[in-house]
């Protein structure tokens, strides 16, 4: 839950993120992006592959691959604007204030060092004072996100690790920095489902016992009911909703929403998600160009003439219920 205090340790304001074509020009990827996490609190961000999701967590942290490139808005994270900060003091955002983890462990870890090598590296670039410190807050670390025995999985190599335990590795490495903001983009992505459901709840009982903020990127609505208090959907670069968790679930309101719960009720297993079961939603990258009016329009059952005409404002429906899309509005103040 938020800190009785309030504080705000992620702000998102009108990001946006494009790409320079050949002509010179640039292409939106994604547009005007607005969301804000309070410390200790749980928050996921949710839509389909290409939608901008992990561009999005990526932009948190300055990092937006090129030739990709923010073309406006700002990000600040615990209260500063992130291309204020001088390179130097970066470094202390990264791995200090926010931790990460990836999507794909074995990709992120360095092939020819032990984890436990890694660990005590990323430690000590975030203030342990000698490495016999650092060795012992690994220990601490691997005891915690339940690698042991510590001291003999510390000496293995990633392709000695199962991918439970590589997800283990990786939390170890994004809280040795003594984060307070958690990004885990699609953190149970390959894992069986008991090894997804002992992840996420290590996650839970760690922002719990620590008061971390988490945004969590998936495509997993059945992972979302179970860890977040409140739920950002995605499509074509931009959030059409956004609401706590329980009532986004029970009442969704935007039409592309509705298309991802109903996906997720076809499927023939729900614990997955919608991955491969949204043939009927249309894809992010097909309608991101439309920039002259609602980019779900096209396949929309509510569209309207002005939906085509004019981009929508998030509006309030009501409890924090915010949606993009003053059809479902003006139906729902009825």
């Amino acid at each position: 839950m938020p800190r009785a205090d309030g504080a705000t340790i992620l702000e998102i304001e009108e990001l946006q993120i494009g790409i320079r074509g050949a002509d010179g020009g640039i292409q939106p990827i994604v547009g005007a992006m607005s969301l804000s996490i309070q410390a200790g609190e749980r928050v996921a961000l949710v839509g389909e592959s290409g939608c901008g999701k992990t561009l999005t967590a990526l932009a948190c942290l300055g990092i937006t691959p090129p030739p990709l490139l923010v073309t406006g808005g700002r990000v600040l994270v615990d209260g500063h604007e992130l291309a204020q900060i001088p390179a130097a003091g970066l470094q202390q955002v990264r791995g200090g204030t926010v931790g990460l983890v990836f999507q794909e462990p074995v990709g992120a870890l360095n092939p020819v060092f032990s984890v436990g090598f890694q660990v005590v590296e990323t430690i000590r670039s975030h203030g342990a004072e000698s490495r016999q410190q650092a060795r012992q807050e690994r220990d601490d670390l691997f005891e915690r996100v339940g690698l042991v025995p510590a001291r003999e999985l510390s000496r293995a190599y990633p392709h000695q690790l199962s991918g439970g335990q590589l997800q283990r590795a990786m939390l170890a490495i994004a809280l040795a920095g003594h984060p307070r903001l958690l990004i885990a983009d699609e953190p149970t992505t390959a894992l069986d489902l008991t090894t997804q459901a002992r992840i996420l709840e290590l996650i839970r009982s760690l922002s719990e016992e620590e008061g971390l903020a988490l945004l969590l990127i998936t495509h997993d609505l059945a992972v979302v009911a179970a860890l977040v208090e409140r739920v950002a959907v995605m499509f074509a670069g931009e959030v059409v909703e956004l609401a706590p968790t329980r009532a986004l679930l029970a009442e969704p309101l935007h039409p592309y929403t509705r298309e991802l719960l109903a996906a997720v009720s076809r499927s023939p297993s729900t614990a997955g998600g919608p991955s491969s079961e949204m043939e009927s939603v249309p894809a992010a990258a097909a309608t991101r160009a439309r920039s002259d009016g609602c980019r779900f329009a096209p396949r929309c059952p509510l569209v309207r003439t002005t939906c085509r005409q004019a981009r929508q404002p998030l509006q309030d429906a009501g409890a924090g219920h915010l949606v993009r899309c003053p059809v479902v509005v003006a139906r729902h103040d009825r």
